[in-house]
């Protein structure tokens, strides 16, 4: 039997921080690919959902930018930046 080699998952705070990195170096494909490993490692996470959002923005992809708002306020309602970001498009 081969042996496979394959990266292990990485955490949400490691995805999230090569997001932010990413999204600074305007790298937003990334930001966004770093965003939603990170949502996916911590799916209870508003503000994951919100840095996702941010990218998507960036992106100009105006649907998936409002999904990932919607999800953030699907785990808080309250989430006033969340309401905002949204309010804004």
């Amino acid at each position: 039997m081969g042996m496979t080699s394959t990266s292990p998952p990485l955490t949400a705070v490691e995805a999230n921080r090569l997001g932010i990195a990413a999204l600074q170096a305007g790298d937003n494909e990334a930001a966004a690919r770093h965003f939603g490993a990170a949502t996916e490692a911590d799916p209870h996470s508003g503000a994951l959902q919100r840095n996702l959002a941010s990218a998507w923005r960036a992106l100009d992809d105006d649907a998936r930018e409002l999904e990932a708002l919607d999800a953030a306020l699907a785990i808080d309602r309250r989430d006033l930046m969340a309401w905002i970001r949204k309010g804004e498009r």
